[in-house]
């Protein structure tokens, strides 16, 4: 299941009238029967949202406008949020791929080598953390109350020295301590992905230190003791699993 699909089952009425669903990372593949862009449009119009996609990449934007017309727009992520002038309720971030093997390394320098070097950008992870946390720094204060934040290609790091050093890896390695910080919880982790919510309930400082360190899986039992509500863990299958020996 894909990470934009973290939002299953979620009731986004809460949102504010006006507020938005932002993606930034538009559809990339067409032959998929609900890519992400089409996906979030349907969950925006089903809770009387806005709905926009935006992605650099002139390919990726074409592809997104048969699905979703005049609501994707070409421009870079960073840029885009710095300057949107709405709420928003819920950020998806999944763009600025970085090649995991000799092969992705070629489909991706296919895709979207030039528009990478365009950009004056090289597709490292490093820069797609860096890039990630730059947007969602540049869309944090414009996100509603009661909002959530999407980032995929995100994991934990196994538990040890690995996790206290660097808690996690991938897009949102920067983005999720940052969005704790400012009073997101994790709510889902799985599906490549964690999907995290903010309400007007704040978040105590025990409560912070578990969701940096602590995963739903095997450490749920921390969460448990001191009364508080572990992340969910989501099946790769996209079934809803109980805590498995994911820590």
């Amino acid at each position: 299941m894909a990470s934009h699909r973290l939002l299953d089952e979620i009731d986004l009425s809460a949102a504010p009238r006006g507020s938005a669903i932002v993606e930034v990372g538009s559809v990339r593949e067409s032959g998929d029967d609900m890519p992400s862009s089409l996906y979030l449009w349907k969950k925006a119009e089903a809770f009387g949202l806005e709905f926009f996609t935006v992605d650099f990449s002139p390919a990726s934007w074409r592809l997104a406008q048969q699905y979703v017309g005049s609501r994707a727009v070409l421009e870079e992520g960073t840029a885009f949020l710095s300057r949107f002038d709405r709420k928003i309720a819920v950020l998806y971030l999944d763009n600025f791929d970085y090649p995991s093997d000799a092969r992705h390394a070629q489909e991706l320098e296919a895709r979207c080598g030039q528009v990478y070097r365009d950009q004056g950008q090289t597709m490292t992870r490093a820069e797609s953390v860096r890039v990630h946390g730059q947007q969602f720094q540049a869309a944090v204060d414009k996100m509603s109350r009661q909002s959530w934040l999407i980032i995929d290609n995100t994991y934990r790091q196994p538990l040890g020295l690995h996790r206290i050093r660097q808690p996690f890896w991938g897009k949102g390695q920067r983005v999720v301590p940052l969005a704790l910080r400012h009073g997101f919880r994790i709510a889902k982790e799985g599906c490549s992905g964690m999907m995290l919510s903010r309400s007007s309930q704040p978040v105590l400082a025990p409560e912070r230190w578990l969701q940096l360190y602590c995963g739903g899986g095997r450490t749920a039992g921390l969460y448990q003791a001191l009364g508080f509500q572990p992340p969910m863990m989501v099946g790769g299958s996209g079934s809803m699993s109980s805590p498995t020996v994911v820590a």
